[in-house]
């Protein structure tokens, strides 16, 4: 059966990037965030949910959701986010276990799918990933890398990141920790030698 791994980091840590590296050594990634996104249009599964939850004010002219707003409601109001979570986040589980099951399923024996979510360990996932893969970054780079990618002020990506787990508490449950506060090149030789690993693991996992 093919390996899963949820990669799983912060906010602006570059669970991204990380992805696109492990595509390039054959891996299937399956974005969370991208999924979500199309649940989130307009008459979608969570649209409803998150309107049953907020109302009408969260929707744009065009009856999308204006996630700009939702974020700026929920990451001040810890008990709005724990609204918004109750309204998506079973659906979201539920989606990432049958499209981990259909991938892994296709892929066969030596395939490896990539769960790319931020939510890995807030949700506990770790009974449909095999492995977890944490990718963490300073706090004051992560700042500066939403600042400059969302046009967020200072003080609007302090508060995005501290409505988050932190670095530490997803480390814990790691089995690989990447480090992406420099440049690519670094983070490529980290996600190579985890990778290997990776392999080296499951032949003996097998020979065993």
């Amino acid at each position: 059966m093919a390996i899963s791994i949820g990669l799983t980091g912060g906010i602006a840590t570059g669970k991204s990037l990380i992805s696109q590296i492990l595509a390039q050594f054959g891996a299937y990634i399956i974005d969370s965030d991208k999924a979500a996104h199309e649940m989130y249009l307009p008459q979608g599964r969570l649209w409803r949910n998150v309107v049953e939850a907020f109302g009408k004010e969260v929707l744009l002219p065009d009856e999308n959701i204006d996630r700009r707003r939702l974020g700026e409601i929920v990451f001040k109001d810890p008990q709005a986010l724990k609204r918004l979570n109750a309204a998506t986040h079973p659906q979201i589980i539920q989606w990432a276990k049958e499209e981990i099951g259909r991938q892994k399923k296709r892929m066969g024996e030596k395939g490896v799918v990539v769960l790319e979510s931020a939510l890995i360990v807030d949700l506990k996932l770790f009974d449909i990933v095999d492995h977890v893969w944490v990718v963490i970054a300073d706090k004051e780079i992560a700042v500066q890398r939403l600042c400059q990618s969302r046009g967020l002020s200072p003080q609007q990506a302090e508060d995005r990141i501290s409505s988050q787990l932190s670095n530490e508490a997803r480390v814990r449950h790691a089995h690989e920790v990447i480090l992406n506060n420099d440049g690519v090149e670094k983070v490529e030789d980290q996600v190579a030698k985890a990778w290997q690993r990776l392999w080296d693991g499951a032949q003996t996992a097998h020979s065993s």
